[in-house]
């Protein structure tokens, strides 16, 4: 139970009681990575439903979807989206070079581009799939892949600095934390079946290899990867799995 109060207390703003810091408690939490995808889902489902009830406005609810999410999450994934754009995009740099950059509080040009480029798709994502889905699974299970994309590439690829929250992660998320996780997500990707959306399914492969992808990407540029890297993987799975959601709704539902 705390490390599951761990894992909500730490990926969103949602607080329940005060957990005395444990390492190993802390970086197993990723197990329930997931788990706390399903609840920011269900909060930002909600809340999309009441807007759109009372506005039938598609760009006014994605407005305001966009703004809770900000909010419930302390985008605190953002901040580590932008501190990665700025390390991987900054030049010709060393490992080293680049790592100190990610971790200079102030923003740069490629963190600011980035996110600003980010939450603009993830806009026109958001109206499209509010204007043209059937139902709200799409908001929920965009949430719990995202996180568990997260899982795979904490526990996939090394950490790069010899300290840090996220090295935490990577040395108590094993196995059973990643087989754990994995199989949360593929239960509650089940869940849209009742409806008739088997595509659903189709997404967590692609979610999979992007998840992988990225993480080697970075890795191979920073010499394995940070804290920072894992938000910015939540984030980018958050709009992969939106625009996969599209192209389901458009041409499989």
């Amino acid at each position: 139970m705390e490390r599951f109060l761990v894992a909500l207390q730490n990926l969103t703003r949602i607080y329940v009681k005060n957990v005395e810091y444990d390492e190993k408690k802390f970086g197993s939490a990723s197990l329930y990575f997931p788990l706390v995808g399903l609840i920011i889902g269900l909060a930002m489902a909600g809340v999309g439903q009441l807007t759109f009830y009372l506005t039938t406005s598609p760009a006014v609810t994605a407005g305001i979807l966009l703004m809770f999410y900000l909010y419930l999450t302390g985008s605190i994934h953002l901040d580590g989206f932008m501190d990665t754009m700025d390390g991987l995009f900054c030049g010709r740099l060393t490992a080293e070079e680049r790592l100190a950059v990610m971790k200079d509080s102030r923003a740069g040009a490629f963190g600011v581009l980035g996110v600003v480029a980010l939450l603009l798709l993830r806009y026109a994502l958001y109206t499209e799939l509010i204007a043209k889905a059937e139902n709200w699974w799409w908001l929920i299970l965009t949430s719990v892949f995202s996180r568990w994309a997260m899982v795979l590439v904490i526990y996939a690829f090394p950490y790069a600095r010899p300290e840090g929250m996220g090295k935490a992660h990577h040395l108590y998320t094993r196995l059973p934390q990643v087989a754990g996780a994995t199989l949360m997500t593929a239960i509650l990707a089940f869940f849209p079946l009742i409806s008739g959306a088997k595509w659903y399914l189709l997404i967590l492969p692609v979610v999979a290899a992007y998840a992988l992808l990225a993480g080697r990407y970075a890795s191979s540029l920073l010499g394995g990867v940070t804290g920072d890297v894992y938000g910015a993987t939540a984030e980018g799975g958050e709009n992969v799995t939106l625009f996969l959601a599209l192209l389901g709704v458009c041409w499989l539902q």
